[in-house]
């Protein structure tokens, strides 16, 4: 499970982002904790059941004068047993995450599906993995959702992603049919919701999406992949062409370090 903290405002009871700004320079930062079934005796060997594990990219240092550090909406997938997250999405920097906390960048693609929105879109659930018997297209795929900001208020979108490195994003969906509600506390916020998870119900072919309307009302949404994939442009998939010179080169950097990453020890 992952989760966010951040510190308390400047002032608890405002509602301009001057107001709810924090003293920093940690704004927010990421925690991963593993949770499992219920048993008598835990596997010592496995790195990841040693507590809460503080993640880490950023340096630590300010990047400029009065700006805060925000390690926060990374969408977090997994590729033959290994933990990666999607850092930012424009361009897409992938990072793999080490048991010790520490995060290190591995791909970054442009991503031109996202050129066109309001703002930089952002992370908000997990990637999952998805068959192309499940779809029906030719190759498999991770799909994972994003939100971007547009006058106060959040647009969410389906992305594809490519599910092999170097986890080139290709497609980028319609917004999202969710309920979006006024935020309960910073009334500027005139229409929010964000999704926090995702799954495919491969009994019904169905995507299951969680998310809280106006940050206050649980939600979940079920869609018929066919509504799912209705959202996408439908043409020719030509980005495994375009770039089967560039994954070859870099499963040869994923092998490389992942054969290192269990060489690291230094805390974060």
């Amino acid at each position: 499970m992952m989760f966010g903290s951040k510190p308390w405002p400047k002032d608890t009871s405002g509602t301009e982002p001057e107001q709810t700004a924090c003293e920093g320079p940690w704004a927010f930062q990421p925690w991963l904790i593993q949770l499992q079934p219920y048993s008598p005796q835990q596997d010592p060997a496995d790195p990841w059941s040693k507590g809460i594990i503080r993640l880490q990219y950023l340096s630590g240092e300010p990047p400029k004068q009065g700006e805060l550090l925000k390690e926060k909406n990374w969408n977090p997938f997994t590729y033959k047993g290994k933990l990666f997250f999607s850092q930012q999405f424009d361009p897409h920097v992938v990072i793999q995450a080490h048991p010790n906390g520490t995060c290190v960048k591995l791909f970054e693609t442009p991503t031109r599906v996202f050129r066109n929105l309001t703002s930089k879109p952002r992370g908000n659930t997990q990637a999952v993995l998805v068959p192309a018997a499940y779809s029906g297209e030719t190759r498999d795929f991770y799909l994972g959702v994003v939100h971007a900001e547009a006058s106060r208020s959040y647009q969410n979108y389906f992305y594809k992603m490519q599910a092999h490195p170097p986890f080139r994003i290709y497609a980028r969906s319609k917004p999202m049919p969710i309920i979006n509600s006024k935020h309960p506390r910073n009334p500027v916020w005139t229409s929010v919701s964000f999704p926090m998870s995702l799954d495919l119900i491969p009994e019904t072919n169905q995507v299951l999406i969680g998310y809280g309307s106006g940050d206050q009302i649980p939600r979940i949404l079920v869609m018929p992949w066919q509504e799912v994939s209705a959202l996408f442009p439908h043409a020719p998939q030509t980005h495994d062409l375009l770039y089967a010179w560039r994954n070859r080169a870099a499963r040869r950097r994923l092998a490389h370090s992942s054969s290192g990453s269990d060489q690291q020890s230094q805390g974060v």
